[in-house]
């Protein structure tokens, strides 16, 4: 007889096996949403460049294309549209589409983009017209100094002819309309613009030529330079060139060790100055690839500028006067020295910017000079002249001087004088006319208004009480105006 048992440990072993293998599904979906997540940190990358013709000009289809992207789901491509753009015919949703050229003029940009489990990648561009590309970067044989020399550019797509253009003094000799030209390079040619353009049947890109900066020669120096000579006050200043032909940049520099000079390579710089300068000079260079020229230079000092220009009061007047000068001076100075021709006596004034003198007629230069914190300063001269003959002292032996209207004159005597002095006056019209005695010091000690008559008087003032010295005689119209200066001696 057969016994037959069950055993339940096979069906508990089955109800292990299906909890297990469940989790390890679990595990594994956990595992790819997790490098799916990873796999789209951030946005797709964009495609590779596009492919195709840029040069439409004569073209009835046009093909672009892409790189394909690996897990890219489909493409979207865009060209320039209606009647002077393009129509995508084939691809839209591939790596690579083809065009129909419209008959219209063309010119726009062709993009491309993907999508992908992650998203949408930004656009690859590529510019398309049916006009040629600007030519790429001209290359050059000329060397400096050179009489020739050969340009050359790499080919334009869609172009069939090349337009150069040379500057004055360089004549092109052969190639025009190529991608290579021969030209002759005259000798006094410095330097200037080559031009290259391409072109095809649809015409050429606005603005679409390449430049070459042709230099054959060295700058010749730079205009003079401009700016403050003088550097008392200024810690500071700015220098300017006017430039030179032919120049790419510029050298300045300054001698010792008071002064520096700003990085400049432009026609203008800034100089900085130390207290303790005294002189510096300034220098700048022209450069260009060919060299640098000889240098400009500019000599800067540092001293107290110089006074402004002497007047006389009066500015005419005979020996024996008494003569103010005056200048109008400067900024910054603090004292004024002041010198005469030999014979004359400064009596006032001396360090100050205006001085009374008594003029004994010795003709010559007075001069003056400006201190302060930058020293000496240059003199400022002027030159006198004595303009008529001196009054006789003997008594009633006297001569007449004429005022500068020329419509009155004046005689005066004795002189010396012990208790008056007269004035004689010789005038053509009725006047009036102010006498002023001064001392020395310049003290005014007398002042009287006298009416004269046209034709000759006579005018008498009293000195018998004034100390024993000199004295100086003022003749003045109403105005204040000077007719008559001179000196008189009290006895």
């Amino acid at each position: 007889r057969r016994v037959l048992f069950r055993s339940k440990k096979p069906k508990q072993t089955m109800k292990t096996i299906t909890k297990t293998i469940s989790m390890i599904t679990l595990a594994i979906g956990v595992l790819l949403s997790t490098n799916a997540v990873a796999q789209c940190s951030g946005n797709p990358a964009t495609p590779g460049p596009i492919t195709g013709p840029t040069a439409l000009c004569l073209m009835s289809n046009a093909t672009y294309t892409v790189d394909s992207v690996p897990g890219a789901t489909s493409y979207t491509w865009t060209v320039p549209s209606g009647t002077t753009g393009l129509s995508i015919n084939l691809g839209q949703g591939t790596n690579s589409i083809t065009c129909h050229v419209s008959a219209g003029t063309v010119s726009g940009n062709v993009t491309c983009t993907y999508t992908d489990g992650c998203g949408t990648s930004a656009a690859s561009v590529l510019a398309v017209d049916k006009k040629p590309a600007v030519p790429g970067i001209i290359t050059s044989t000329a060397a400096c100094g050179g009489s020739s020399g050969t340009f050359s550019i790499a080919p334009v797509q869609g172009a069939n002819s090349y337009t150069w253009t040379a500057p004055n003094g360089v004549t092109i000799t052969s190639g025009n309309g190529t991608t290579s030209v021969n030209a002759s390079i005259a000798s006094t040619f410095i330097t200037g613009n080559l031009h290259v353009m391409s072109v095809n049947g649809c015409g050429s890109l606005l603005g679409g030529g390449a430049v070459l900066t042709l230099v054959q020669k060295v700058p010749p120096s730079p205009a003079p330079i401009s700016g403050p000579n003088n550097a008392c006050n200024l810690t500071t200043a700015n220098y300017l060139t006017l430039g030179s032909s032919g120049a790419t940049s510029y050298t300045w520099a300054v001698t010792g060790q008071n002064a520096s000079v700003s990085s400049s390579t432009t026609n203008n710089t800034t100089v900085n100055f130390l207290s303790t300068l005294t002189t510096t000079t300034l220098s700048v260079v022209a450069n260009n690839a060919c060299g640098s020229s000889n240098s400009k230079s500019f000599v800067i000092n540092k001293f107290e500028p110089t006074p402004g220009a002497i007047t006389a009061n009066p500015s005419v007047w005979c020996a024996g006067f008494p003569v103010e000068f005056t200048t109008s001076g400067t900024a910054g100075a603090t004292s004024y020295a002041w010198t005469l021709p030999s014979g004359n006596v400064l009596i006032t004034g001396q360090g100050t910017s205006d001085i009374n003198t008594s003029w004994a007629g010795s003709n010559g230069i007075v001069s003056v000079k400006a201190f302060g914190s930058c020293g000496a300063s240059a003199a400022t001269n002027f030159t006198t002249s004595v303009s008529c003959m001196p009054t006789n002292n003997n008594n009633n032996n006297k001569s007449m001087t004429i005022s500068p209207s020329g419509e009155i004159g004046f005689s005066m005597y004795p002189n010396p004088a012990e208790s008056e002095f007269t004035i004689d006056v010789n005038t053509l019209v009725d006047n009036n006319i102010i006498v002023e005695v001064y001392d020395i010091t310049g003290n005014k000690v007398a002042q009287q208004k006298y009416p004269v008559a046209a034709g000759e008087s006579s005018i008498k003032t009293n000195i018998g009480e004034y100390q024993t010295g000199m004295y100086f005689v003022r003749v003045l119209d109403m105005d204040n105006n000077s007719l008559f200066n001179q000196t008189i001696v009290k006895k």
